[in-house]
């Protein structure tokens, strides 16, 4: 009979403590240590031990499974001697395989073993517990004094004792195993409610997931749990509920991106709670574990709870947290449902903005800009938003045409806006900007592919984009290159929908100019293609994204919104140009009649050419119109009128000995265009002052 008396249904840990006890009182040992032991897995488990520190037990855990490894890998190969030595594999295997009782009353000498000369071992007693054909387990008693070994008297008792011990284990594990399966059942009826009852609301979520820790504890004889799921982004941790003697913290967060959520989770907690003497001894993923939504955490009192559970309570845990999961599924399902009638509504919004009658072009993506920086949609809450419209140059050159942008974060690089109160990037202020053949926007508009870049210097690709990329995509590293084709560093960005690339040479390169004066290296951008003709370049790019320091990533739902934006943008666009082609036409016509009216109801040719220059540079646009008129002989010109300092224009006089494009035009009898006036033979210096 075990003394003091355990009762089976006192739980593992409670009958294996008693053994212990029992069997210390009864052999004298110094030490005494129990294992258990899994026959269908090979596992050892559930150490406990007396006279020797608690956390050696699993250094010894580990050198026992790598002995057996090193038998059963021998085995298979035929390897193992026919008669099986405890110098061979360590005293552990013997006992494991041979299921004899080991009587080594002088242990240095017959066992090979650093706990035998670490504790300064004598004797060693190694006693199987068996119920019927199946090994539970091994128990040791351990003398430094050989003069107390057992007697055979005495070793015929304790092999009662083993016996009666074993039983009383085989108990405990039945036990913990109807204890599992109950509370599983009761999980899975709790956690498996139709769709559409109460538990698609949040807080009745939580209070469900409180009793289900509630029931997954009382199963598991734990004393502690919570449940985090990823917040916004999967940037950080949120507490769901949680069974604590002390607060759990409300969130975590990881500083390194190279430490696993599980790791960053059990610190933060297990420093939280290490005043209440609760240590975490499992983590398990709720839902896929690539990409779980969340985490369950177990705590104990016990430090060696993870190793000392019943295999049956650690597949209850595993099953408890799938179901955890799926509930949390569902609940992100729902939630997923609402975001997209949310982005819908947003979507809506942003189209009635850009839509207005008469709009310009510039007034479309100064409205779309301010939507993609609205917190209230968070898959719009961009730090900021840039729109480039752009346009070809008769050399076939790309350029800027038009941008708009607003920044909502103070580490955005801006500028003074024309509105009070808004921010602009200070890169999105530069209009007719050329661009680089290679340039990202260029790429991005010909291949009309979205690309994401990341900060400088490249890091992870979970520095660039949070989660997975469900389409086919490429990553690479891209250089920043100045104007003077110097490379200041590389980034790392990938290509959504892009083939590999082959050879060596980047998909496209970043204006180092505009990299440094925009503080590009601390940002996280997505750029998307929008226009209404995929036969040809793009119309413009949309440009969104985060300052690291936020420490958010964008994440696919965000690029898939942003080719929903990018396709109402286009289409507002297109009718912004298409109304201002009307507008402009229209302005046209008018001008035409007033010159022609003018013409026709004047007798005197200087009003006339004066009524003609004023309204020709209204319908150009333009700072100034000047006529001049040629003499006779062709071989000299005169200021004829002009729609601003006319007095001053009709002094100029030229002779053809005098080098001027106005006889450019007479000779080719073509328009002539000067990009630059200042810098341009054709001008005469005098001219442009």
């Amino acid at each position: 009979m075990i003394r003091p008396p355990v009762e089976a249904n006192s739980g593992l840990a409670a009958v294996l403590r008693g053994v212990i006890a029992d069997f210390q009182h009864a052999s004298g040992a110094e030490i005494v240590s129990i294992f258990l032991y899994e026959e269908s897995t090979h596992t050892y488990y559930a150490p406990f031990a007396t006279g020797q520190p608690q956390e050696s037990l699993l250094d010894s855990l580990t050198d026992m499974r790598e002995q057996l490894t090193r038998y059963l890998s021998d085995e298979k190969q035929g390897k193992v001697p026919d008669e099986l030595a405890v110098h061979q594999y360590g005293s552990t295997v013997w006992l494991t395989v041979t299921r004899q009782r080991l009587v080594a009353r002088n242990a240095p000498a017959e066992i090979d073993s650093t706990f035998i000369r670490r504790y300064q071992i004598q004797s060693t007693l190694g006693l199987p517990l068996q119920s019927g054909d199946r090994l539970l387990g091994l128990i040791y008693l351990n003398y430094r004094n050989r003069e107390k070994a057992p007697d055979d008297s005495r070793l015929r008792e304790l092999e009662r004792r083993a016996a009666t011990a074993a039983a009383l284990i085989q108990g405990a594990l039945e036990n913990a195993e109807r204890s599992a399966l109950d509370g599983l059942s009761r999980l899975t009826t709790l956690l498996t409610a139709p769709v559409g009852d109460a538990r698609t609301n949040a807080k009745e979520l939580r209070r469900l997931l409180s009793i289900a820790l509630a029931d997954l504890l009382m199963a598991s004889n734990l004393d502690g749990a919570a449940i985090y799921q990823f917040g916004h982004q999967r940037s950080h941790l949120e507490l769901v509920t949680a069974h604590l003697r002390i607060a759990a913290p409300t969130r975590v967060d990881r500083a390194d991106p190279m430490v696993a959520w599980e790791s960053a989770l059990s610190k933060t907690v297990g420093d939280a709670t290490a005043e209440a003497d609760l240590h975490p001894v499992a983590t398990y993923a709720l839902g896929q574990p690539d990409e779980p939504h969340g985490y369950l955490l177990l705590m104990s009192r016990d430090p060696l709870a993870t190793v000392r559970r019943a295999p049956s309570t650690d597949e209850m845990l595993r099953a408890g947290a799938q179901l955890i999961g799926g509930a949390l599924a569902s609940q992100r399902l729902i939630a997923d449902l609402e975001n997209s009638n949310r982005l819908l509504s947003a979507l809506g919004d942003m189209t009635a903005a850009m839509l207005k009658p008469g709009a310009s072009r510039h007034q479309v993506i100064d409205a779309v800009v301010g939507h993609l920086t609205d917190s209230q949609v968070p898959e719009f809450d961009f730090n900021f938003a840039t729109v480039y419209l752009l346009d070809e140059r008769d050399d076939g050159a790309t350029l800027v045409r038009m941008a708009a942008g607003a920044a909502t974060a103070a580490t955005i690089e801006s500028g003074s806006s024309a509105h009070p109160g808004k921010k602009v990037p200070r890169w999105a202020m530069e209009e007719d900007r050329l661009l680089a053949e290679d340039d990202v926007l260029v790429h991005v508009a010909r291949s009309w592919q979205p690309v994401i870049v990341g900060p400088m210097p490249a890091g992870e690709r979970a520095d660039v984009i949070s989660g997975s990329v469900p389409v086919a995509s490429t990553w690479a590293e891209v250089p920043v290159v100045d104007s003077n084709g110097m490379v200041k560093g590389k980034v790392l960005a990938c290509l959504i929908g892009e083939k590999a690339h082959t050879g060596d040479e980047a998909p496209f390169t970043l204006a180092g100019e505009i990299f440094e004066r925009g503080g590009h290296k601390d940002l996280i951008r997505i750029f998307v293609p929008f226009g209404s003709d995929q036969a040809r370049r793009a119309t413009g790019v949309l440009e969104v994204g985060y300052h690291r320091s936020d420490q958010r990533r964008p994440d696919w739902g965000q690029v898939e919104a942003l080719r929903a934006a990018a396709g109402q943008l286009a289409v507002a666009v297109e009718t912004a140009r298409l109304y201002e082609e009307a507008q402009r036409h229209a302005e046209q016509l008018e001008l035409v009649a007033d010159v022609s009216k003018a013409i026709a109801s004047s007798i005197d040719l200087d009003q006339t050419l004066t009524l003609v220059a004023h309204n020709m540079a209204r319908l150009v646009d333009a700072s100034l119109c000047q006529i001049a008129l040629f003499e006779e002989d062709r071989e000299g010109w005169y200021g004829a009128a002009a729609s601003d300092l006319e007095d001053l224009w009709r002094r100029q006089h030229g002779e053809r000995s005098e080098h001027s494009f106005l006889f450019d035009v007479l000779d080719r009898e073509r328009a002539v265009v000067v990009d630059d006036t200042s810098t341009s033979a054709q001008v005469d210096p005098e001219y442009v002052r």
